[in-house]
């Protein structure tokens, strides 16, 4: 396996988090002059969680992913740097292909671009293995380098991935410098892997124009909603109706300097406009699996606590003026996405939209039969990145 001719005190060491910076460099220059690259990448991970500010630690990784990129490139070849169970991974990454090339088109500018191709193949698998496993910390790694270097083509300018300190993170995409409040270990874990998370949002943002008018349903905690006011100057609305969410949305824009940018919103998006009941399970910022006013979801069938919201319907919220007609729209939210797109279509059949980010799951009759409106209003819908990610774009 990839950590079999590691030292056991060593490795377990490294493993709880008490490995010193000297011994994780010594061990990463042993792995790389015996010729296993995986293993350093290993390591390197792993210092990183316990020393999450060293720009140091931080180079050695995109010095070793660049350096395996320049040597071999694929995916496939990566992981047949060493021994690992290589057929079990060479199965993993046959169905990872088999399910995406007839989606994207092995001619499309998703796949052209190998630094994307192998961030989306390395997240997907990482979905596919037990995060326990050490070759979890190896995907999840390489999908954020890739993912990172996807963004610096992308956006232009340097593009660093997150350095932690003081519970504070700072990403640098294009140049510019957003940050991030680590207020629990989810939203930790979720910013040290940003650029692994969303290739496929990320690059969509990546072709907004200065001055458009974004709005992000289900902004979380802005995340996405600060990379497009940073970065492309975008007028950003950002609806999110979870009240901890909304108080840590607003810490993020305020930590920002982005007020006169983002415009936060605690509003659910629904069918109807009306205020109604908002469902939720986990009581920390950034969680997921609210469900506003519907039974039928998981979320609500589940949740052991209620909030009251107001809801609208997105075409009532910009007939009303509380929001700006957009250019882009995010659709991220669990389960009532159908409900969001029906009342939106006035919004869907103005040209002026011009993209559509929406996580669905397209097996649900409901969410197919979302997905061809939004086709009828002239969009072309193609996964954005993993396969529930729609990237939808007018043609």
């Amino acid at each position: 396996m990839i950590l079999s001719e590691m030292p056991a005190q060593f490795h377990d060491r490294l493993r709880l988090n008490q490995a010193s910076k000297s011994e994780c460099v010594a061990a990463v220059d042993a792995s790389i002059a015996n010729k296993r690259p995986l293993e350093a990448i290993y390591i390197l991970d792993r210092a990183l969680v316990r020393f999450p500010s060293s720009k140091f630690l931080h180079t050695r990784v995109s010095d070793l992913v660049g350096s395996l990129m320049n040597s071999v490139g694929s995916a496939k070849e990566m992981l047949d740097l060493q021994p690992m169970a290589k057929e079990d991974f060479s199965e993993i990454l046959n169905k990872v292909e088999n399910r995406f090339f007839p989606l994207h088109g092995v001619n499309s500018t998703e796949w052209t671009d190998n630094t994307f191709l192998n961030c989306v193949i390395f997240k997907t698998m990482c979905m596919m293995v037990e995060n326990k496993e050490p070759i979890w910390n190896v995907l999840a790694r390489l999908s954020e380098e890739f993912g990172r270097r996807s963004v610096n083509i992308s956006f232009g300018g340097t593009a660093r991935s997150a350095e932690i300190k003081n519970n504070i993170a700072k990403i640098l995409i294009g140049g510019n410098l957003v940050k991030h409040h680590i207020s629990n270990n989810f939203i930790d874990f979720r910013i040290k892997y940003f650029f692994a998370h969303e290739p496929g949002l990320l690059r969509l943002i990546s072709s907004f124009n200065h001055d458009d008018i974004f709005i992000d349903i289900g902004a979380n905690i802005g995340s996405f909603s600060i990379v497009a006011a940073k970065t492309k100057k975008c007028r950003v609305f950002s609806l999110e109706p979870y009240s901890v969410n909304y108080t840590e949305l607003q810490r993020n824009i305020s930590l920002n300097n982005a007020t006169n940018l983002v415009t936060p919103l605690r509003v659910a998006l629904s069918d109807t406009t009306k205020e109604g009941a908002l469902s939720y399970q986990r009581q920390y910022p950034g969680a997921a699996t609210q469900t506003f006013d519907g039974s039928n979801t998981d979320a609500a069938q589940n949740g052991n606590s209620m909030e009251q919201v107001q809801g609208y319907r997105l075409d009532d919220l910009i007939s009303e003026g509380l929001v700006d007609f957009p250019n882009h729209i995010k659709i991220d939210v669990d389960g009532t996405e159908h409900q969001i797109i029906a009342g939106m279509q006035h919004t869907l059949n103005d040209p002026r939209l011009r993209s559509i980010r929406l996580e669905i799951r397209v097996e649900d009759p409901r969410n197919a039969a979302a997905l061809r409106s939004i086709e009828a209003a002239g969009f072309t819908c193609k996964v954005g990145d993993d396969l529930k990610n729609m990237n939808c774009v007018r043609d």
